[in-house]
């Protein structure tokens, strides 16, 4: 909390085939979330991990706690690497609702074997606008290619998108 950051971002770790626990984690992130208060920074929640971050059970966790310093940061293509795109939406409408500063836009995730995800982006940008979030959204490139063409790639498709 040193860094003077406005916010973190922290993971769900998961323990080897024991499935990730609502109330487990909603009881060690109060104590998280209350600390966070104290020193005036938010924490986010990605959807990262398709188990211990699945963004249903992030929702689930936030909504337990009732802490308006807990909130969930949606990744637009994270949940298209074991699910599509209906799931997906579904994925960023719940998170958007609980969005408040940070939101990743990518396009793209690489999988297993180098498989690639796309996402629609025009629709993750209409399911924010939508539930009203107002935060920034940050670049992440993760594709084949120069990378800082593809991250202007993506910051035209978001000024497209956001016009």
């Amino acid at each position: 909390m040193a860094a003077g950051s406005p916010s973190v971002r922290l993971h769900i770790a998961g323990v080897r085939n024991v499935k990730p626990d609502v109330d487990r984690a909603a009881e060690s992130l109060k104590h998280v979330a209350a600390y966070a208060e104290e020193k005036q920074v938010l924490v986010n929640l990605e959807n990262d991990d398709n188990t211990t971050e699945d963004p249903f059970f992030i929702v689930s966790v936030i909504e337990r706690v009732k802490n308006p310093w807990l909130h969930a940061l949606p990744d637009f293509c994270n949940s298209m690497l074991t699910h599509d795109q209906a799931f997906n939406n579904r994925a960023m409408q719940t998170m958007f609702k609980h969005a408040y500063n940070i939101a990743h836009m990518k396009d793209s995730e690489v999988g297993d074997g180098g498989k690639v995800y796309t996402v629609d982006v025009a629709r993750c940008f209409a399911i924010a606008k939508a539930a009203g979030y107002r935060g920034y959204f940050s670049m992440e490139w993760e594709g084949a290619g120069e990378p800082f063409a593809g991250t202007q790639k993506l910051i035209d498709e978001s000024l497209k998108d956001l016009a």
